[in-house]
């Protein structure tokens, strides 16, 4: 007798699975492994955002150390070297902003601001982070070359006040902490600083997108010359931010101004896209006043232009409007001007052994004469005797008769000794 039961059952048994359960197992499969993409993506995202603060404050710190061992900041490296070249991670200076711009970097003074006394706007100078001259001159000796790089493996770019990147400076004169020339503005094109367009040096992170910086093998990755998300061709020379149809990310790239954007983070594509991480150094406003090194007990002012007391609009180094007093006395080494500095007098004319006229060399007064004021860089002079004394003749004897005094009416009194 046949079992059919007990053959149907075995053949059940040994069937395996149909097309509706594979595609069950395959569809729960992909629910895990899309959820695991995900996490995994949170997680390298995550990490690499951490490797790139990290590094981004390494770097921070020693340009800042940098500064306090040489008086200056280094100068930006060429950022598409590779690593067998011989300037890899070197700084490149140029003597003056007469001459041409080291290879490979960028020059500008676009959207800057006139922080020194030379008229026109500051230059700023942008290229890769020196790394090696960090390690070799900055006192970092644990600086490696691993810290001028994000957590995506690609190079910090590096924006400096070429004014105080200057190689005749040091700790003796170093650079002044008013020269910061780089404008940091956000999404809104508000300033972030005060006094606008004044940091000292910046660094940026390119992000995830890694659009407008090297690798560090010195390749250009992200185009950053091309808009995406408006009209075709590159950005305009200058602030473009808040400009409609423009990528905002572009200001951190385009190579053609000063300007710099640091916005809120946004991942969603079109212009407001932002994932760029910066980071800057500028001095607050309130430090105008330093200690001198000579004599910590003198301070001075910071200030490259001129001060005013009295006005906004001082057009000399100290420009008073009004009265000056000194209890004390009060020193020129170059005696006292007028606006124009043809018309000067000599302190050493006023008084003392040495009166005379500094533009003759003649006497301040003529004899018989005194000085009683100085009037319109003039010394006024009046007689020593307003009126010309009497003629006076006492008799001759004998005897001899002398002067002795003067009556109330000027009259002369003689008389024998």
């Amino acid at each position: 007798m046949i079992d059919i039961g007990n053959k149907s059952l075995e053949h059940k048994k040994q069937r395996g699975f149909t097309v509706v359960e594979i595609c069950v197992v395959l569809l729960l499969s992909g629910f895990l492994f899309t959820g695991f993409l995900s996490v995994y993506q949170s997680y390298r995202l995550g990490k690499s955002e951490k490797v790139t603060l990290e590094n981004i404050e390494i770097t921070n710190s020693s340009l800042r150390e940098f500064l306090s061992l040489n008086g200056r900041y280094p100068c930006p490296a060429d950022p598409t070297l590779s690593p067998t070249d011989a300037n890899y991670g070197i700084e490149q200076c140029r003597a003056s902003t007469a001459a041409a711009c080291p290879l490979n970097l960028v020059c500008t003074n676009i959207d800057s601001r006139d922080a020194d006394t030379i008229p026109g706007n500051d230059w700023v100078t942008i290229g890769g982070v020196p790394f090696v001259t960090l390690q070799q001159m900055g006192g970092q000796s644990e600086f490696t070359p691993r810290h001028a790089l994000d957590g995506y493996k690609m190079q910090f770019r590096y924006a400096v006040s070429e004014s105080m990147t200057d190689l005749g400076l040091s700790v003796i004169t170093p650079a002044n902490s008013q020269l910061g020339a780089i404008s940091i503005r956000d999404e809104n094109n508000l300033p972030l600083l005060d006094p606008p367009a004044s940091a000292h040096f910046l660094l940026i992170s390119g992000g995830e997108n890694m659009r407008g910086v090297y690798s560090a093998e010195g390749v250009y990755t992200g185009d950053c010359t091309t808009i995406l998300f408006g009209p075709p061709g590159p950005p305009p020379p200058g602030n473009n931010i808040g400009t409609a149809g423009l990528d905002i990310e572009l200001e951190n790239c385009d190579d053609n101004d000063a300007v710099f954007l640091n916005s809120i983070r946004s991942h969603t594509n079109g212009t407001n896209y932002f994932d760029d991480t910066i980071a800057f150094s500028a001095m607050v406003p309130q430090k105008l006043w330093r200690p001198s090194n000579a004599n910590p007990n003198h301070i001075y002012n910071t200030n490259a232009g001129n001060v005013g007391v009295g006005t906004n609009t001082p057009n000399v180094k100290f420009h008073v409007n009004g009265d000056i007093r000194t209890d004390d006395r009060t020193e020129s080494e170059s005696g006292y001007c007028d606006l124009d500095m043809d018309d000067c007098v000599d302190p050493e004319g006023v008084g003392g052994t040495n009166m005379e006229n500094i533009a003759t060399g003649d006497p301040v007064c003529p004899t018989g004469q005194v000085v009683t004021s100085i009037e319109d860089n003039n010394f006024n002079c009046i007689d020593l005797f307003p009126v010309a004394p009497p003629a006076i003749t006492c008799p001759a004897g004998p005897p001899q008769q002398f002067l002795r005094s003067f009556t109330n009416l000027g009259t002369a009194v003689c008389d024998v000794p």
